[in-house]
């Protein structure tokens, strides 16, 4: 019995549950009509502002296949609805754009959405400014893409005609400016005219007295080069003069003993000849090459000399003399010499005189004439060094001036006029060197001249 009661109580309770469902399922009924009119205006609302918006809107497939779009997008794009769907979003945009699509896709799926400014492409292959606004959607399950595309070429235009505006004012004002700052200028100037005029007064009344200073002092040093030169031009005269002196001397004195003389000593009384009349010669000669150095400089015509060909010829002819004088004279040419750019006969001087020079200053031992190139430099270098009495430290800043010969050279029997080294130096100034020495007394000298190669002479 109580086992019936149980199965009775179970029935009413599936019976009260299935009722309970029932009135359930009716009342779903009678809502389903309210949910799709809700769906329909809830869709219609969308529709309206979907094509109310004056903004371009398109629904987008990731791959950039437009799926849907609203008026403003036909408008914008001045084509037809029809032909937007299934048109490719590359289709919208510039050439150049189109092809970085696919990492603006990728940018897409990363932050879900960008916003940047973007060039749009009409129908009609128009390019205009856009403003592009993309979201991720979901439709049917997938992923889409809304695009918010905004036409501003007006605010773009406007923009421009702003900023031209602007620069037009500020070219006014900067116009303006500029002219008021003229006259504050000239403003300025006109009340500092005085002062400057006082000041330049001033300043060429002290410029007049610096230059009434210095030119006293330019005429009291050339007063004093003047006194020097005419006490160096009397001091050459008198050595020319006992230069003179003595070979003449001798000439008489010797011709007269060639008359009447012993005939056993005749070779002397000719070799006493013909020493006097070489110390006129190279007398001659000095003064002859100063003034051609003074005059004709200008006129001096240059080429490609061989060095060691000229020094060569410069030894040979000196040989002898330097046997005559018990000492050794020997040429150390420099293999592979670049030919130095000089005049042949100037050159041939330079050597001679610095080999004359060495010789008549060295009482025994060598004369050596070197020649070499130095690549440090870039010149060549033509050295005359002996084992001779030396300069003292007092002659050294001296020896290289016209009539100069050393303090102690009058004490001596050593023929000279003091214009050997002097005219030595004005040829290689002239061939655009230089000339060094380096001495020291009882040591010997060592004479070294720079001469520019040929090859390097434009």
């Amino acid at each position: 019995m109580e086992d019936q009661l149980t199965t009775y109580e179970s029935i009413d309770e599936e019976l009260a549950a299935l009722k309970r469902k029932v009135a359930e399922l009716e009342a779903e009924t009678m809502r389903q009509p309210a949910l799709e009119t809700a769906m329909q205006i809830s869709e219609e609302r969308y529709r309206m502002l979907f094509d109310a918006s004056t903004d371009a809107i398109f629904l987008e497939r990731l791959d950039g296949r437009i799926l849907d779009c609203n008026k403003a997008a036909c408008r914008i794009f001045n084509y037809e609805k029809a032909e937007l769907i299934g048109l490719s979003v590359a289709d919208l945009v510039p050439d150049e754009i189109a092809a970085t699509l696919a990492d603006v896709a990728s940018e897409h799926l990363v932050t879900g959405g960008i916003f940047v400014e973007a060039l749009g492409k009409r129908k009609s292959g128009e390019i205009f400014p856009t403003e592009v606004s993309t979201r991720l959607a979901v439709l049917g399950g997938g992923q889409i893409l809304v695009a918010f595309v905004r036409d501003i070429s007006v605010r773009k235009d406007a923009l421009a005609k702003l900023e031209q505006q602007q620069r037009h004012l500020e070219d006014v004002v900067a116009a303006r400016t500029a002219e008021l700052q003229v006259l504050n200028a000239q403003l300025q100037k006109d009340i500092t005219l005085r002062k400057q005029a006082e000041a330049a007064l001033r300043a060429a009344h002290d410029l007049l007295e610096i230059r009434v200073q210095e030119r006293t002092h330019e005429l009291a040093e050339a007063n004093r080069h003047l006194q020097e030169m005419d006490q160096l031009k009397s001091k050459f005269m008198g050595d020319i003069s006992h230069e003179l002196r003595t070979p003449i001397t001798n000439l008489n004195l010797y011709q007269d003993l060639l008359s009447r003389g012993k005939p056993e000593k005749r070779a002397v009384y000719e070799e006493a000849l013909r020493q006097s009349i070489h110390r006129l010669t190279r007398l001659s000669e000095d003064v002859i090459n100063v003034i051609r150095l003074d005059l004709f400089k200008g006129d001096v015509v240059f080429s490609a000399i061989d060095l060691n060909e000229v020094a060569a010829l410069v030894v040979d002819s000196r040989f002898s003399v330097a046997q005559g004088h018990g000492l050794k004279l020997v040429l150390q040419a420099g293999e592979s010499l670049p030919f130095v750019w000089a005049e042949r006969k100037q050159l041939s001087q330079l050597i001679t005189n610095l080999v004359e020079n060495s010789l008549n200053y060295t009482k025994q031992g060598q004369v050596t004439v070197c020649t070499a190139w130095d690549e440090e430099r870039s010149q060549v270098r033509l050295e005359v060094a002996d084992t001779g009495v030396g300069i003292g430290s007092e002659d050294l800043p001296h020896i290289f001036e016209r009539f100069y010969r050393g303090r102690t050279v009058g004490q001596s029997n050593i023929p000279g006029t003091g214009l050997g080294l002097a005219v030595a130096k004005d040829i290689a100034v002239l061939f655009g060197g230089t000339i060094e020495v380096h001495s020291e007394l009882n040591k010997g000298s060592r004479f070294t001249v720079w001469l520019p190669a040929a090859a390097g002479i434009d």
